[in-house]
Order: C-alpha cells, then structure tokens, then sequence
C-alpha cells in the first residue's frame, strides 16, 4: 500500500475503508469460514485484500462458484460471494439442494452475500426453488471505488454501457452515484462537476437527488478535489474502436487486463534448460503451453511505470513484432505442408474467426464514425459479408451496435467528425508524423505523446484538455457549433455544469499541506475525470501526459502552440499595445518624480504606440471576430481559431472591446463582449469593471440593434463613397462573397463559371531564361487570366528586400478626390517604395518578370510603377476593389486624368511577389470568380486587370483577407498598359 500513499489524493483511504467493511462483514458471523467466490468476483476482491488477510478473520477455505455439488467443506459457515445473476442463484440452489439431500447432518450454515448488493428479484428466485430459508444470513458487500493504481479507481462494472444503453438498466448510474457521494465523504464535497453526454446527465440527477436526501448530514472534510468532469462513453465511440498502441494498452489488446492482473503464457518465462526438457515429452510441451501466469501491473513497479505510457515503437521491436502475431498466425495456413499440420491450423480456426471478427466490427465502426454515418448501401452490404463468413448468430450483434449508437446510418444529424478533428486537433498527417515526432522530441511539449495512437489522440481527452485551457462554457459553445441536433431523438451530447457551494471552513488552503509539499504542489488543481460506461488504456496513458504537462509547465498553460512572435497573434498583440498605453501611463503617473522613468518615457515615446494604435488593435480583433466568424467566448478565453495562447481577458477588457465595436458600427458583436464583460465582472475576484459601468452600454447596444431593420443588423463596414481608386465595402455583395471566401467558403457567382484550374510549365515561347528551367504554374482562371507561378523569388532575396523595407516603412494610404495622402481604413498596412536604382537586386527581379510575362517592367521608362513592398500585420487587410485606375471613370471624366497617368496608361496588369508564408488568413480573393489563393512563400499571382481593347476587366475586384495569425509581406508591380504595345497585341473585340 505504500506506493498509493505517495499521492496527494490518498487513494490509501478508500481501498482501507472497503477493507473494513468487508473485514467487518467476515466478522459478523461467527465460526471458520469457507468463501465461494463468483469468478468475475476473484480479482476485484484481491484489490482490497489477500488470502493472508483473510486468514486472520477465520477464512480457511477459498472456492470458485462451479455448477455441480461441492467439495468437502471444511468450516462451520459457507459464505457465497457472487454478483446478482439468476445464473449463479441457480447453481447455488442446486448446491444447497444436494447438500440437504445426502443422509449425514450438514456440518456447516449457509450465508449469501450480493456485491455490489442484495437483488430483489434474486431473493425471489431463491424463495421460487425453496432454498432461501436454508440461507442462515444474506447481506450485500458494497466497495465504493476499487483502487487500480495511484490514480486510478473504478466501481468496476464491466456491462455498465450495455445496460443503461441497450438495456435501459441504470443500476450501474445508481452505484455510482453512490460511490459518489461517499467519495465525498472522503474528500470532501467537490465544489464544481461539469459534464458532457446524455448518461452523464443522468447520473447527475440520480447523485442531485441522493444528495438532497442527505443534506442535513453533510460531510464537514475539507475539499481535496476542485473539479470533477464527467464524461459519457457515448460521447467518443471512436477511441474504444481504434487499435491500442502504448505498451500497456498493448497488452490490454493481446492478453487482456483485468483488474490490473495479466495472464501470459508460463513458456514464454521457461529457462532453455526447461524448454528443452518439456520439448522431449509432447504431453508436458502441451501443458506448458496452456498454463499461464500472474503479473500484477500498477505504479508499485518502477520499469512499469516509466513504459506503461509509451508508443510501443519506443519500447523496442519485440513489442512491435507481438502486435504482428495474429496476422502471423493466418499465415501459417501457407507454411504448413503435413496433413497433421493442416489438421492443427483448422482446429484454431474459430479462435481465429472470433478475433478477426472484431477487428473487421472495429474498423466499421471507425468508418461510421469518421463518415458521420454509413449509407445504407454501404451498411446493407457489411451485414451480408459479415453474417455469411460469420454465421448468422451474429444479426443480434449487429442489431446491438445499431442500437447502442456505434453503428449508425448517415442522416446528415450528429458530430461532425471533420470539424471536431480540426478543432481539436485529432490526428496529425501520418505523413509527417516522424518528422513532427522529432521536432516535438526537440521542444518537448504536450503533442510529443498526446497522440497515444501515433496520428490520432482520443476525442475524450482533448475535451478534459479544453475545459482545462479555456472553461466549460467555452466547450458547450464549441461542441454546439459541431453538432446538428436529431429533432426526433435526445441530444448525446448535452452538457451540464453545477457549482456546490462549500464553507470556508472547508476549503483547502496552503497551510493544509504536508510539510514536505512545496508550496506549487499545494497550488496545483486536483480534477477528478469519471468515464461512464468505461475507458481505454489509452485515455488513460493520454490524461497522464496532461497531468504532466500541467506539472511541468504551470497551470493553464499550453507550451508551444501560440506564435514565436508575440504580434504574431492578435489577442497577444491587444494585451501588449494595452499594456505600453494604459499601463505605461498609469505607471508614469505613480512614479512620475523618478528621473529614469522619465528618461525611459523621452526615449520611447515616439516609437511607443499610443491611444490610437490600442484602438487600431481592437478595431482589427473585433474585424477578424466577423469576417472569420469567431467565437467571442474562444476569444475572451485566449483561443484564436485552434491557437492557444496565455491570454484571459479582463471585464475591463471585454467593456472596452464592446465599447470598440459599437463605435465602429459592429452592435450585434459589441453585445456579445459587454454580456462577457457582465459575467467576468460577477466573477472576477480582482474586479476590474463593476456591474453599474457596464449596464448602460449594454442596454444602450440593446437599443440600437432594435432599431435596426434585419439588413442593417449585419454586421458592415461604414459606408464610403467614390474616389479616384474605387473601394467596395459595406452592404454590396462583393464584401459578402469577399468574407465568405476568406472563412474557405464557396460562393455563388451571377454568371456561368468555367472551371479551367490545371498546372503545366511555362517557357514563354522558349525564352532563353526559361528553356532550362520552365516556371511551375498553378492556373486558377482562364478568362480572366490568373495564375500562381512559383519559386519566383530566393530565399536571400526576400530578405534583403525586409531589411531594406524596414526602415522606411509607413501606414498605407489610398488615392481619394479629397486629399492624395489620406491614411486608409480600406488598406491596413505598412509600405514602402523602391526603384531598379534602389538595389541590384531589384533589377534582377524584373528581368525575371519580364521573361516569365512578357511585359515590360521597366520602371524607369514608366512601364511599371514602383515597387510597393507591404507588410500585413495581424488584422490587415484590403477590402474588394478594382486596381485599375483611369478605366473606372466614366468616358467625360478620363480626360481629366494627370499627364503622367495619361503618359502610362492604366494598370493592364497586376504581378504580386509573396514574401511569407501566413499561418491564418491573409488570401488573395476574387470574389466575382470564386477564386482563393493563399500566400506561398517565394511564389506570385500574376492576372490581367485590362481586355485587349483597352477597357476593364470587371470580374478582377478583389481583396486581401485580413492576417489572422501570422504576418503577410508581399511586393506588388503594377503595370502600365502604354510600355505593353508591342508586347500584348491589342483587340478591338470587348471580351478578348
């Protein structure tokens, strides 16, 4: 027992208090005993206590419940020890039956004892065969939990999922809601239980109700569990399907473990001296053979502890040559060349079959799952494969797995496998996975071993995960957006969560720890996680790692997943400018006399960012909220689209984000943050907003939006009229379609769309730069032409053009009839210009250009504008617009045109170098084409912005979807149509 007490949850305790009991039980009835015991009874009895143990309470004599007349009894009571079956009730009655009926006096008194208790219907069955007065006592022994390992309990109920799901039986709900509330009484009363699945619901109830039945007698420990998350098998049936792959869930596969026992064969442990021996009598080789061995596996075992957990590739090639041995079997079919061996082979044939039977129901119900549902056709056709090679006996376990939800046909209801496997990050690219094996082996973070099944980790334990990381609220909203409800059958996936409040008297504190703890032991969360219907050894291997992580890398955080760069991700960037602003000015004005914060608030003021840059920061959160259709919840609690990051936000927080949105137009969204900023404010133990702040803007967004027709309710960009450079934004469709492609939607578009996407290489009719080595091209659209060429730009070209850039970089701005130097609310980014004169480099890159177009990009001339190279950081973004600039103007207006615009001409085309990669958003939309090209480093997209005849090509409006994670640098030529005369020839056709 000493390994369970090294524990902060004494697990000790309960596995001493079944002891008792059961000692005590022993006890009440006088005289030496001899026990018969169920045999699914055996080893969970032997998790409480011994044989040695019982021998000091007068048990002489251990039995296992077998039909026919017993042996000789040498006690003077006989005590059954069995489950509530009618089966065994029935060997019982014939035992006692025989015994009665031979002509000596019975020596010895009966007694029954039920576990986990007395059975009404089995107390009737003893009266119908009349042995029931034979029975001297009958009681119930009733362990709460059995204790596995140092973190591992159980009520150990094996068919408690087919009961309550097939069955409609809950008495397993029953025992563990009572095996609840007396690990209560233990512990201490858990102060918060959230749960998903609809038995988990239930169960609930069922321990709701029993609790209000014992308020008066409330247990009075102080509180060592914080938080118990229950979880319904029902919930994930895909894990129980899937092939276990740790060394201990391994096992579990081949040889079965129960109740922490293994049984293997006793040959495989032979000296060679002793294989030889047995090897000279066929008979004894034979016994050897089938007789196994006892392997207790938990905590207490050092070696077993370190490799329980691990894939089995890194426990050696023995293991890996194990899971291999059922398909080594099949094969001796081929290898064996006697009638005697032939004979052997058919004789394991049905052992075989069994085996294989399950696997081919696995992967079915793996199908069915991922598939969100099988055809019909599909499921028809597996039922008659499986029932003609398996028999026919096999139509009620068909009939089962239906039933039970683990089959189940496609009716466009349920979890949608895709989505969840995105946004819990399920499996990982079984292609890459040696690769971001051994990158995470370098980082060490939590993904090294979370994916127990190599490219897949259980659905379970990336749900405990997210309540850990962001809150259950958060979880309840996310699983809602990835299920669509059956209205003609309960939801599986409910959620519930209930807070029990608990005395101060009862809370655990510091100075409740162990001296020998350290004061971060004391702070860590202790979260009890409750399957019901039973777990894998995987999920288990799998909460483990969590449990380490939370260890090692403090509590709520998750290493590695958010952006090297802290402006990398948008809510990381909020916090930063809040706090070089507001912060900043707060501290200046405590400490204003101190001449080194002086001199620190002189030197940095001009590059600090300021009130305008913080509300910049949040107008761009707020937009990425609705172009990318973001959670608010996810967002307040640190989550941006599947990226972690250490970030909660405040109630002050969530006001000023609201406050933001409703200035700028967005008051559905603005809602949504002052109702978080509401509840944050009555649960913040530092308030940083009070309830009465935040009332008045929330009734004042309330007003608003009633007065909004629903067209107005969308959320917009504030309306803009005409300039010289036409800006689509607002309520047109083009800024729809342009919000619907950048979240990878399809859109519908007004004319017939040719679909003409193909790659090839390019020569430009064998240009001499290009003969060696062709350009890859990636064609998106024919009419207009638009195409990705790649490899276009060097990876030491791009950053010699971001060192040049940096320096000189300033806010975008747009061209307007009102003023020529406006800043743009349109265009959010830096830029800067360049000439061929600016580096050598530059010139080097044109010429490329030029061989792979066709056109003249000769700046110099006027063939093309400057260079502009643009930096997006997160939150830029360029709404719908047209790049040509003179054919956007009427007939009587392009006169009025400036000589050099008239000089060049307009844009005939745009060419636009990529120079990063962007790990979110940041495409390239057309949104009259249904086109989206996301940024590829070293690549460009290359379209025509002007028909052969001079006018322009309506269908290129475009944008550039805001940076959700990441930043986006590309470099842009526009070039002009009157250096392209004798490089494009001209049409008078309007189409061409």
């Amino acid at each position: 027992m000493s390994y369970l007490d090294s524990t902060r949850l004494n697990l000790s305790m309960l596995k001493e208090i079944a002891r008792t009991d059961l000692f005590t039980l022993l006890d009440s009835i006088d005289g030496s005993k001899a026990i018969v015991w169920d045999p699914k009874l055996i080893s969970p009895i032997g998790l409480i206590s011994d044989y040695s143990d019982l021998k000091l309470h007068e048990v002489v004599q251990m039995l296992e419940l077998r039909a026919g007349k017993l042996p000789s009894i040498n006690a003077q009571n006989l005590i059954y020890f069995i489950r509530p079956i009618l089966a065994s009730i029935e060997v019982i009655a014939d035992q006692i039956k025989t015994e009665n009926s031979k002509k000596s006096t019975i020596n010895f008194n009966f007694h029954l004892v039920f576990l986990p208790r007395k059975c009404i219907l089995c107390e009737k069955k003893l009266e119908s065969l009349g042995v029931f007065g034979d029975l001297i006592s009958v009681n119930q022994f009733s362990p709460d939990f059995y204790v596995l390992d140092t973190d591992l309990i159980s009520i150990e109920w094996p068919s408690s999922f087919r009961e309550y799901r097939l069955e409609s039986d809950y008495s397993s709900l029953y025992q563990l809601a009572t095996s609840l509330l007396n690990l209560q009484c233990v512990f201490g009363i858990i102060p918060s239980v959230c749960g998903v699945g609809r038995f988990s619901k239930k169960l609930i109830e069922i321990f709701n109700k029993m609790r209000g039945e014992m308020s008066g007698i409330e247990t009075q420990v102080i509180s060592t569990i914080d938080q118990l998350i229950i979880l319904d098998r029902s919930v994930d049936l895909l894990t129980p399907a899937v092939f276990q792959l740790t060394y201990e869930g391994l096992l579990d596969e081949i040889y079965g473990i129960n109740q922490t026992v293994i049984k293997l064969p006793s040959a495989k442990f032979r000296t060679n001296s002793e294989s030889s021996n047995n090897a000279k009598d066929g008979l004894s080789q034979f016994e050897a053979s089938t007789e196994l061995k006892r392997f207790h596996l938990n905590s207490n075992d050092e070696l077993f502890k370190r490799i329980r957990d691990l894939f089995y590739l890194s426990i050696g090639p023995v293991l890996h040559q194990s899971a291999k041995s059922l398909a080594a079997r099949f094969d001796e079919r081929r290898t064996a060349k006697t009638v005697r061996e032939i004979k052997q082979f058919v004789e394991k044939i049905p052992y075989l079959q069994k085996l294989h039977l399950i696997t081919v129901l696995r992967l079915i119900i793996i199908q069915s799952f991922c598939a969100n549902g099988l055809k019909q056709k599909t499921l028809d056709h597996y039922k008659r494969e499986i029932l003609q090679t398996y028999g026919y006996e096999h139509l009620l376990t068909l009939a089962d797995l239906e039933k039970s939800g683990l089959i189940r046909l496609s009716n466009g209801y349920g979890l949608s496998y895709s989505g969840c496997r995105t946004r819990f990050k399920l499996t990982r690219d079984s292609k890459s996975s040696q690769q971001s094996q051994q990158k995470e082996d370098n980082n060490d973070t939590i993904g090294k071993h979370l994916y127990v099944h190599d490219v897949y980790t259980p659905f379970t334990s990336r749900l405990v995960q997210h309540i850990d990381q962001f809150g259950f609220r958060s979880l309840t909203e996310t699983l809602a957006r990835q299920i669509k409800s059956d209205p003609n059958s309960p939801n599986p996936f409910v959620t519930f969560e209930e807070i029990y409040p608990i005395g101060n008297n009862r809370r655990r504190r510091n100075s409740d720890c162990n001296s020998i703890q350290s004061s971060s032991e004391c702070n860590e969360k202790t979260v009890l996680v409750l399957f019901v219907g039973g777990c894998t050894y995987s999920e288990i291997s799998s909460l483990r790692y969590l449990k380490e992580f939370a260890c090692s890398a403090g509590q709520r955080r998750y290493a590695g997943t958010y952006a090297d760069n802290i402006m990398d991700n948008p809510l990381q960037a909020f916090q930063l400018v809040k706090r070089l602003t507001i912060n900043w000015n707060k501290i200046i004005e405590f400490d204003r006399d101190q001449d080194q914060l002086l001199r620190l608030r002189s030197h940095y003021q001009s590059i600090w960012p300021d009130r305008g840059d913080l509300n910049g920061v949040a107008l761009a959160l707020i937009r990425l909220q609705d172009t990318y259709n973001l959670s608010m919840s996810d967002l307040a609690n640190g989550l941006v689209d599947d990226q972690h990051s250490f970030i909660q936000m405040t109630a002050r927080d969530c006001l000023y984000l609201g406050k933001n949105a409703f200035n700028n137009g967005y008051y559905g969204h603005s809602l949504e943050w002052f109702d978080e900023a509401l509840r944050r404010a009555h649960h913040e133990g530092n308030q940083t907003a009070s309830v009465d702040e935040i009332v008045p803007f929330y009734n004042l967004a309330i007003e608003y939006i009633d007065k909004l027709d629903n067209k107005l309710q969308e959320q917009n960009y504030p309306a803009r009229e005409g300039g010289k450079l036409r800006v689509l934004e607002g309520d047109n469709d083009d800024f729809r379609r342009y919000q619907k492609l950048c979240r990878g939607e399809n859109v519908s578009i007004e004319r017939q769309q040719i679909i003409d996407r193909k790659c090839f290489y390019w020569t430009n009719n064998g240009h001499f730069w290009l003969r060696l080595k062709p350009i890859k091209v990636e064609q998106y659209n024919s009419n207009p032409f638009i195409a990705l060429f790649h490899e276009m730009i060097h990876e030491k070209e791009i950053e010699t053009i971001k060192e040049l850039s940096k320096p000189i970089l300033t806010r975008a701005k747009v061209l307007t009839d009102e003023k020529d130097n406006e800043i743009s609310t349109v265009r959010v980014s830096q830029t800067a210009w360049f000439s061929e004169n600016s580096h050598p480099m530059i010139m080097k890159i044109n010429q490329r250009i030029e061989a792979v177009t066709g056109l003249s990009v000769n700046i110099d001339k006027s063939d093309c504008e400057l260079v502009q190279i643009a930096n997006y950081g997160v939150g830029g973004h360029y709404v719908p617009h047209y790049d040509y600039l003179i054919k956007d103007k009427p007939e009587s207006e392009r006169i009025n045109v400036s000589e050099k615009e008239r000089y060049a001409g307009d844009r005939i085309a745009t060419f636009m170098l990529y120079l990063s990669d962007v790990i979110k958003g940041g495409s390239t939309v057309f949104t009259r084409l249904n086109v989206r090209v996301d940024p590829q480093k070293g690549s460009a997209i290359f379209w025509y912005n002007l028909f052969r005849n001079g006018e322009g090509i309506l269908d290129t409006v475009h944008g550039a979807c805001p940076v959700l994670l990441g930043e986006k640098w590309v470099a842009n030529y526009w070039i002009r149509e009157h250096g392209q005369m004798f490089k494009r020839k001209c049409s008078l056709y309007p189409n061409e």
